[in-house]
């Protein structure tokens, strides 16, 4: 009966007891508030860790930052170091007698192009370094461009990075050589004064003629010299018997001067191509532009060059 049934009842809550207090009823009772704990505490725990992550990407941006200042300040150092291991203060030249003055391709006012002689290769240097310099400048707006030493920047423009080695390189070219290839100077003599090389360029005799290198000395520009020393190389080219299609060069397409004489002088764009950088995944753009000359000749382009050169010296209207 009932009692029976409350005496049945009693010793189960009895047995149940025992039940829970065995070892492995506590274990289980120990291991179920732990886990409980760690589902309160994990959102704090990933709130914390968040916090930790934040902290490391600040500093590795932190370090980086550094590291760049840090290269900065050591590819600067070296390019003025490269820069400074080529200068001459004494670059005065020996003014030419009326028979020992070179030729003259290209005039304009008081400048003239002219085939160099091997005492102009020191200064010719000195001014391949500047142009080296002056596509430096065009990029010291980009956070990269202060990353880059000398080497990165002569390989950029090709030009050679070792001064000695790039010396033996011009002396070979003004000697003759390196048959098709030439170099002309840009000679700015005023009256009563010594003649000062202010400028150079390099022409080269490929498929067509090929112009490498242009360079007028920053204090000289606005004077339409880069148009004289086209005119120059025109015809130096016409006298060693070149008998080119077309006028070809490659300039940055960054160097909007540049690119701007170039076309006021007929040249056009054909091709757009980008260079890697030396060790770095950051492209520039290089413009390849062509003259024909279908419809005129070396000498015809020539005079036209020397034509706009004489007007913008005069008039200083503008100009490489």
């Amino acid at each position: 009966g009932t009692g029976d049934g409350m005496a049945s009842a009693g010793e189960g809550m009895e047995a149940g007891d025992d039940l829970l207090s065995t070892p492995k009823a506590k274990r289980r009772r120990r291991l179920t508030k732990l886990f409980s704990n760690d589902e309160k505490m994990q959102p704090e725990a990933r709130a914390l860790q968040a916090v930790h992550a934040k902290l490391a990407a600040e500093q590795a941006v932190a370090e980086r930052a550094a590291a760049e200042r840090a290269a900065s300040k050591k590819n600067g150092a070296l390019m003025a170091a490269w820069i400074q291991g080529y200068q001459h203060p004494n670059m005065a030249m020996d003014m030419p007698t009326a028979a020992s003055a070179p030729e003259s391709l290209a005039s304009a006012g008081e400048y003239y192009v002219c085939a160099p002689t091997p005492d102009d290769v020191v200064r010719l240097r000195q001014l391949e370094t500047e142009f080296v310099v002056d596509h430096c400048d065009l990029f010291r707006d980009e956070t990269w461009g202060a990353q880059l030493g000398p080497a990165q920047w002569c390989s950029l423009v090709n030009v050679i990075g070792h001064h000695e080695q790039a010396e033996q390189a011009i002396a070979s070219i003004v000697s003759g050589a390196l048959p098709g290839h030439r170099t002309l100077k840009c000679l700015h003599a005023p009256s009563g004064k010594d003649p000062e090389i202010v400028g150079y360029v390099h022409i080269a005799r490929t498929r067509n003629l090929n112009i490498s290198h242009l360079k007028v000395q920053r204090e000289h520009r606005g004077r339409g010299l880069g148009a004289l020393l086209v005119a120059g190389a025109l015809r130096c080219a016409a006298r060693m018997g070149a008998e080119a299609k077309a006028v070809e060069l490659v300039v940055l397409a960054k160097n909007t001067p540049a690119v701007a004489l170039y076309r006021r002088l007929g040249f056009s764009v054909q091709s757009c191509r980008r260079k890697r950088l030396e060790g770095r995944s950051v492209f520039v753009e290089w413009l390849s532009m062509e003259r024909s000359l279908c419809k005129s000749s070396l000498a015809d382009f020539a005079t036209e060059c020397e034509l706009h050169a004489s007007k913008t010296c005069h008039g200083r209207d503008g100009g490489a």
